[in-house]
């Protein structure tokens, strides 16, 4: 079993951080009607893309040491100039001052998530079938069935948000 630390925990989070600044950049190039933005904070970034788009919080932030005051009053004149609430997502291996300071200011938990991942060995390759499962590359021909079926996951039912 691999520990968890800091610096994978940090590595992770870039990896999400990296999708949510990919999906910005596009909005504003594509959409600038929704005012997508991101402001750099401390070690990660907030990123709004849009009012009702599921991507868009703090991430990756308060990894290299103390949170500070101005940090979180940055990160809410950020959001709050778009209209929206702030929203951070923290780990337990983040420093502790950003916890402890989003609970001074009110902030609580609305969801918990666990990621999990696993080493690959060398001589493990992905085969293009499994259990009815076919893995394959996504032409850009196909880029609006996997928007679609990536959004699902966040809305089952009714409208996409733009």
């Amino acid at each position: 079993m691999r520990f968890v630390d800091a610096t994978l925990a940090r590595r992770m989070e870039a990896a999400e951080d990296e999708a949510q600044l990919a999906i910005a950049a596009v909005l504003q190039q594509t959409k600038p009607q929704i005012n997508a933005g991101v402001l750099e904070i401390g070690d990660g970034h907030a990123v709004f893309a849009g009012k009702d788009s599921p991507v868009g919080r703090t991430i990756g932030f308060g990894f290299q040491g103390p949170v500070t005051a101005a940090d979180i009053d940055a990160v809410e004149g950020f959001y709050r100039s778009k209209g929206v609430p702030a929203q951070f997502d923290v780990t337990p291996l983040q420093h502790e001052s950003l916890g402890a300071m989003l609970h001074e200011r009110g902030y609580s938990m609305l969801e918990l998530n666990n990621v999990m991942a696993r080493s690959l060995g060398r001589q493990e390759t992905w085969r293009e079938h499994v259990d009815g499962i076919e893995f394959r590359a996504c032409a850009p021909a196909d880029a609006s069935l996997w928007t679609e079926t990536m959004l699902r996951g966040f809305f089952p039912e009714g409208p996409i948000p733009d």
